[in-house]
């Protein structure tokens, strides 16, 4: 075989050696170390033109033809744990392909190297791939050489013409070409059956999520056996795809891959995935049976092809346990409704049906309105990975139910000494409104803003909520309370809206720290009474009804959003505060919405006026300022300082059962003092 003389040529060779080496390492590591045997003279480990690999005695010509591997890899092998001798054999192999490239490629001047190590540095090492540290068909962003002189330019330009001589060039290849933001819409997605070796020669569009970008390719070569296809990009680089590959990176990115089903014999695929993230791999045996990876049993699959399959699975609902797997391969609604229904009495069994697609994964999960615990996905489609995620987000945002907040009357505002207070960092940017539910007991908890606003003494920290001493009870998702020392990382909470709407978000990091405290003391409608204690800081606020404005005289801003200046402020608070009291209904929040707001304030807007409106607001509009433009720009609620919190002023309190750290109310017979 002629030695490669050209970019294109020395990078396909490196190509090809280094997915022989790979191999080696990967793949066939048990018969790399079978060869490589301490017993033997000076072995090397060779990557070869064609793919292959093999461990034999060096070249006997001094000085060699070519550069040579490293020798003796063998005598390294019974020394070191097989992980490090691989890894080792690695980092020289990487050496070798490095010094065979750059000795073929001797003649170029600094652009042509330059354009080779561009082409070079796409892939990740042999090293990362063996340890794991990148994905085994991982391509990185291709770093462009720096702007070429003319004479360095005419130097490629005449290396593409020596090209030319050899091969008829590509017209496929477009160096200027860009990606597009959307598929071509004449083009349709690809499935299962489509991927055979007639795509070789054929077009498609790869959607990349790291950009959200549909990339050009053209499949050069296709392994069924291996489920895996070479392609090459419209811009002229190589990648070697797998083509399940893409529908377990997509889930992961979406968060819908904690469990993924092997079929059995597939454990070496299982660990290969499992160096892209982090999933339970689960094995489906050829009895049906769903095995963990010691082996155990936790669930199985139940076949439906038939009426009797039906009936005889009905029976079994009762008295199965742990995961029953529904596949239903011809009809699906009826099963799924029936067994549905079954599974409803039985709380040991978690029922899941497998679908072919996110359509029938929604009816499966819409089936008698309960639905199914889950479903299996089994696709070859990215594009269906990625819209039943957004079906459940959706689904997720639809079904969460509003909190109805009750308005509370401040009473005192205490300085008391003192205090360890949580400082709870999320994982997840907070929107103004947002907050955490906290309080003394867990029947009456307030609405601590996040630091979403800027201050004089502090840069806006969106993710952090400073939740209170670490004594005090904490709103959990599902209905379930906790303390705020019990807050750990990775541990879920749920965000409140002034709103009303929740969502979930992670812990990042709790920080508890003295901090001097202050009580803020509350009464509510009945004239039940009800406390917080926070941290005594400018940045914690509380968050109320838009119409709890201080008593007259008052100099303090009350920060909601957008400014608006003096008597626009006045007005915006003053309808804003009597619409509260309407729907609050009782005479003390219709009076303390009726004082007088401070002459001269600034309200900023951020949140949208939902009361009925107050009749007079139109008669108090600024002049210059609609009527209806004064009552729209009301804001609905407003986050305030502890550090301005004054008596008269009022906040939204979440009133609910006792405390419920097990989802199971518990009445608390304290009276709060």
């Amino acid at each position: 075989m002629p030695p490669p003389k050209t970019v294109e040529a020395i990078y396909q060779d490196y190509r090809n050696r280094r997915e022989g080496l790979v191999l080696a390492l990967l793949d066939d590591n048990k018969e790399l170390y079978a060869a490589a045997g301490p017993d033997r003279e000076n072995l090397c480990l060779y990557g070869h033109p064609d793919g292959n690999w093999s461990v034999d005695l060096p070249s006997e010509e001094v000085p060699p033809e070519l550069p040579e591997p490293v020798l003796g890899i063998n005598f390294a092998r019974d020394g070191m744990d097989r992980k490090d001798w691989l890894a080792l054999c690695a980092v020289h192999s990487d050496a070798w392909l490095m010094s065979l490239a750059f000795f073929y490629s001797a003649r170029f001047d600094a652009d042509g190297r330059a354009e080779l190590f561009s082409l070079i540095n796409q892939h990740p090492t042999v090293y990362e791939v063996v340890t794991g540290r990148v994905a085994r068909n991982k391509m990185y962003k291709r770093k462009v050489p720096k702007q070429q002189t003319a004479a360095a330019a005419a130097a490629v330009a005449s290396q593409a013409a020596a090209l030319a001589a050899f091969e008829e060039p590509n017209p496929f290849v477009r160096p200027d070409y860009q990606a597009a933001d959307q598929p071509l819409p004449t083009g349709r997605l690809l499935v299962a059956d489509d991927v055979s070796p007639a795509l070789t020669g054929r077009q498609a569009e790869l959607f990349w999520p790291d950009d959200g970008k549909w990339y050009l390719i053209q499949f050069n070569a296709i392994y069924l056996d291996q489920r895996k296809a070479d392609v090459q990009y419209a811009t002229g680089e190589f990648e070697q795809l797998d083509l399940d590959e893409d529908v377990l990176t997509t889930a992961l990115e979406a968060g819908l891959c904690p469990s993924l089903l092997f079929p059995e014999g597939a454990a070496a695929r299982a660990a290969e995935w499992q160096r892209l993230g982090r999933f339970t791999p689960l094995t489906r045996a050829a009895g049906g049976e769903v095995l963990d990876a010691g082996g155990a049993q936790v669930g199985r699959l139940r076949p439906l092809s038939c009426p009797e399959d039906l009936r005889a699975a009905e029976r079994e609902a009762g008295a199965a346990e742990g995961v029953v797997v529904m596949d239903a391969s011809d009809w699906q609604i009826i099963p799924a409704e029936n067994l549905v229904a079954a599974y409803q009495r039985n709380p040991k069994a978690t029922l899941l049906a497998a679908a072919p697609d996110a359509a029938a994964a929604r009816v499966m999960l819409e089936a008698l309105e309960a639905g199914t615990d889950g479903v299996l996905l089994r696709t070859e489609s990215a594009a269906e990975v990625r819209a039943l995620a957004a079906y459940l987000q959706q689904r997720r945002q639809q079904g969460a139910a509003r909190l109805g907040y009750e308005a509370a009357t401040v009473t005192a505002v205490l300085p008391v000494g003192m205090g360890d207070r949580a400082c709870v960092d999320l994982c997840s940017i907070l929107e103004p409104g947002e907050g955490l539910l906290v309080g003394s007991f867990a029947r009456s908890m307030f609405l601590v803003h996040c630091e979403c606003t800027e201050s004089a003494y502090i840069a806006s920290r969106p993710f952090r909520v400073n939740a209170g001493p670490v004594h005090a009870y904490l709103q959990l998702p599902a209905g379930r309370t906790g303390y705020l020392s019990e807050l750990r990382s990775g541990q879920e909470v749920l965000v409140a809206a002034a709103d009303g709407t929740t969502r979930t978000a992670l812990v990042g990091r709790v920080k508890i720290e003295a901090r001097p405290l202050v009580l803020v003391e509350a009464e509510l409608p009945d004239g039940d009474r009800c406390s917080a204690l926070l941290q005594n800081a400018e940045t914690v606020r509380l968050v109320g009804p838009a119409g709890g404005a201080a008593p007259a005289g008052s100099t303090r801003q009350d920060r909601v959003g957008a400014a608006i200046a003096g008597p626009a402020a006045a007005a915006a608070a003053a309808a804003a505060g009597s619409s509260a009291a309407a729907a609050a209904g009782s005479s003390a929040a219709a009076a303390a919405a009726a004082a007088s707001p401070a002459e001269e304030g600034f309200v900023w807007q951020l949140g949208e006026h939902s009361g009925g409106g107050d009749p007079a607001a139109a008669s108090r509009a600024p002049p210059g300022v609609a009527p209806a433009a004064a009552a729209q720009a009301a804001p609905a609620w407003r986050a305030t300082s502890v550090s301005e919190l004054a008596p008269g002023d009022r906040l939204f309190v979440l009133r609910q059962a006792g405390a419920r750290h097990t989802g199971v109310a518990i009445q608390e017979a304290i009276t709060e003092r």
